[in-house]
């Protein structure tokens, strides 16, 4: 951390490292705003929704950079942002948009996180699955209400007794309701989940949309997540959903793979090391502080086996060593790059 002084008004330099839970990458941007008076931040990591919230800090270091202040901004008020409710739905609510054939499901189950007594829950989990599955349940119902109405209509009975005697039924009624829209949720559960890869909601539109030039959003003109995040990220960083996305070698501000970087977001298992990355190449891991970090995870010095130090194993592994030291520059192995179409056509130089 280096320290401003106050002639100068630099602002102190920190890294930020943010953990994950459902809701913290939405409660890290008020935090965020606030450590943003005093704080730039330079190394910026975390996991989960803090990942998300570690890449929107990312994104507003770099419209700081470019002139804008997003952390007084839109991270202040982003919390408002996704607490408006249109059509008794918060944003936080649409941006989760379930697959085609997967709302029912999907609205099943969000009954079932409400902030609500046990009881009430239950009750609410139960209503809306006879709503959605209305047809299912109206099925199940009728199992037991037609033989009802048949044995009212076969012994002759007067309204009076017909009444009463569906009053001693309701239990029945209701019980044959809820399995019949239970079996209807076991049907999307079984045969349409897997159909999209077990998931309910994809994250963005469909992969053919009928009019592409038009973004994804539900009726209320609500984008999916992924798109509402990647509005979010190009907003703070002083830019448009029209212009070029933000890459990592925006954030580091230089080409050059060993100058000192001016924004560095990086994963946080592998936060000691040092990774180097072009925006268009292989990632270059430094061979040394990979095994010093692999090393520290198993609890063995570099070089030793697990079993039979010095042994035939490990003399294979130092054969295997020596087989990329030859082939890859050295102090660095070559991994496979995610955004390389053909690995076996880039230059090894």
């Amino acid at each position: 951390m280096e320290v401003a002084t106050a002639e100068t008004g630099q602002k102190l330099e920190c890294d930020l490292v943010m953990r994950g839970g459902i809701t913290s990458g939405i409660v890290y941007t008020c935090a965020i705003a606030k450590l943003a008076e005093t704080y730039r931040f330079r190394s910026i990591g975390g996991t989960s929704a803090g990942a998300v919230a570690a890449a929107a800090t990312a994104a507003g270091a770099l419209g700081v950079r470019e002139g804008k202040d997003p952390f007084q901004g839109r991270f202040k008020t982003l919390p408002k942002e996704l607490a408006k409710e249109i059509d008794k739905k918060t944003v936080l609510e649409r941006v989760f948009q379930p697959a085609k054939g997967l709302e029912r499901l999907f609205a099943v189950l969000l009954a079932g996180v409400q902030r609500m007594s046990f009881g009430r829950k239950v009750a609410s989990v139960l209503v809306s699955l006879c709503r959605h599955y209305w047809l299912y349940a109206a099925v199940g119902a009728a199992i037991v209400a037609i033989p009802l109405i048949l044995a009212a209509w076969w012994l002759v009975l007067g309204w009076a007794a017909f009444a009463g005697l569906l009053a001693l039924e309701v239990l029945p009624l209701v019980l044959s309701a809820v399995l019949g829209a239970a079996n209807g949720l076991l049907f999307d559960v079984l045969f349409r989940l897997p159909k999209n890869d077990f998931g309910i909601c994809t994250g963005s539109g469909p992969v053919d949309p009928p009019n592409p030039d038009v973004p994804p959003q539900d009726d209320a003109g609500v984008p999916p997540l992924t798109d509402w995040l990647h509005e979010l990220f190009q907003s703070v960083a002083a830019r448009t959903i029209k212009d070029d996305p933000v890459t990592f070698g925006h954030l580091w501000g230089t080409d050059d793979e060993l100058a000192e970087r001016d924004i560095d977001l990086v994963p946080t298992r592998f936060a000691p090391l040092s990774l180097r990355r072009k925006r268009v190449g292989a990632a270059l891991l430094q061979r040394v502080r990979i095994r010093e970090a692999l090393s520290a995870e198993s609890g063995r010095m570099p070089g030793q086996s697990g079993t039979n130090p010095g042994g035939e194993g490990e003399a294979r592994r130092g054969k295997q060593r020596e087989g990329a030291d030859e082939q890859f520059p050295d102090p660095f192995f070559r991994c496979a790059d995610p955004f390389a179409s053909d690995l076996r056509n880039q230059s090894r130089a």
